[in-house]
């Protein structure tokens, strides 16, 4: 059985997630740790049965909910100061993208929560704080194609001031975006759809540009590029 783990990078040993985890929510996943040390996680609420966002030590102690949304939270992500979660609220079911969402962001000490916009999810993905904490960005797909591999369409990068006011879009065709601390280079995902016979398909590609959207390479074939903290690596998913 698959087990999620924590390892020291030092000695390569990994212990299982303490009990504190487990206990508090089913399938605990999307693990991020702060710049003060608190790890975010996603799991499924015990009671209720809906997607809820979790805070702990990286120790194991302190774990809490945070969110208590009653249709559920996700794509939770750190602000540089760790004490506020940029994150998606009212999701009821996170593989449908064309249910309603509400872009949110919640201080960890207070639980406040700052309602920034609503829509539907699939243009409100993938949220996360710009480097110097003022601004949300997120990704908005491409809801209008007609058909994936005719129209081959790109997601786009937008962005929101972090206290609320008029999204407008950042860069085109780069979504799925990350950046280091210093706010250079930008990693993104870009589709890639091929035709084979009466038949074909799409895999995700890595590629890396300046804060301007210009300058693009290749970087690798994969998706969910994140950051090292001192900007010199990237941790993705393999593309397949």
């Amino acid at each position: 059985e698959a087990q999620d783990s924590l390892v020291d990078v030092r000695t390569g040993k990994a212990t299982p997630l303490p009990e504190s985890i487990t206990r508090l929510a089913r399938r605990p996943h999307g693990y991020q740790v702060s710049a003060n040390g608190t790890m975010l996680f996603e799991g499924t609420d015990r009671e209720s049965g809906t997607n809820q966002l979790y805070v702990v030590d990286v120790g194991g102690t302190g774990a809490r909910p945070l969110t208590s949304d009653a249709l559920g939270a996700s794509s939770g992500s750190w602000s540089p100061d760790g004490t506020s979660i940029v994150y998606l609220g009212g999701w009821k079911n996170v593989f449908d993208l064309d249910l309603s969402a509400q872009l949110s962001v919640i201080e960890t000490s207070t639980v406040k929560i700052t309602r920034l916009a609503r829509g539907r999810a699939g243009d409100l993905l993938a949220p996360f704080f710009g480097t110097d904490g003022r601004s949300i960005l997120f990704t908005r797909g491409d809801a209008a194609a007609g058909s994936l591999l005719d129209d081959q369409p790109q997601a786009d990068l937008w962005e929101i001031p972090a206290v609320g006011g008029h999204p407008t879009i950042f860069l085109e065709d780069i979504g799925f975006a990350t950046y280091p601390s210093d706010g250079k280079p930008i990693a993104y995902t870009q589709d890639v759809y091929w035709r084979e016979g009466h038949g074909g398909g799409v895999y995700p590609e890595i590629w890396l540009a300046n804060v301007a959207g210009d300058d693009a390479h290749l970087l690798v074939r994969g998706s969910d590029p994140r950051w090292s903290p001192d900007g010199t690596r990237i941790a993705y998913m393999w593309g397949g």
